[in-house]
């Protein structure tokens, strides 16, 4: 994964989800060593990125 250019994070994203997902998610965070926002950030570019080769292939 490309790693994305510098910038200030200040763009909030507020959600409300499932307790059992918030928890799987700070534990998979937590395993990666990552904060819940790091560790988000990275899998909606993993998500992006999947979907930009995916669509570069048709």
């Amino acid at each position: 994964m490309k790693k994305p250019d510098s910038e200030i994070r200040s763009a909030s994203i507020h959600a409300k989800i499932r307790p059992r997902f918030k928890k799987w998610a700070d534990a998979m965070a937590r395993d990666d060593d990552h904060s819940l926002a790091h560790w988000l950030e990275k899998m909606i570019q993993a998500e992006h990125e999947r979907r930009e080769a995916k669509s570069q292939t048709r």
